[in-house]
Parts: C-alpha cells; sequence; structure tokens
C-alpha cells in the first residue's frame, strides 16, 4: 500500500508531497536525514521502524 510519496532533491529539500494515509512517526524526515544526507545512494531500500521507503 502507498501511503506517503515524497519528490526530493539530492539535498534533501522536499519539492512534491502527498500523504495519502496517516503516517506512524517521521519516516520522510528518517529518510532526509539517514540515506540521502549520509549520500547511501547506492541503496534502494531505507527501513525505520514501521516503514520500508524506496
Amino acid at each position: 500500500m502507498l501511503d506517503h510519496v515524497s519528490v526530493f532533491s539530492k539535498s534533501g529539500l522536499v519539492l512534491w508531497s502527498r500523504t495519502m494515509a496517516k503516517l506512524k512517526g517521521d519516516p520522510v524526515d528518517d529518510l532526509v536525514k539517514n540515506v540521502l544526507l549520509e549520500e547511501r545512494g547506492g541503496t534502494n531500500v531505507a527501513t525505520t521502524e514501521w516503514y520500508t521507503l524506496r
């Protein structure tokens, strides 16, 4: 199920965002902090406590 869609710049700036369901926690911030800003760009999947982000 698709709960949230965001479009980011390489620096982590959110260009567009749409939420289809209420999210537990803040997985978008976790993705920006832990994957995009650390430049782990070779990874296609990031997993948080509740979500799998692609």
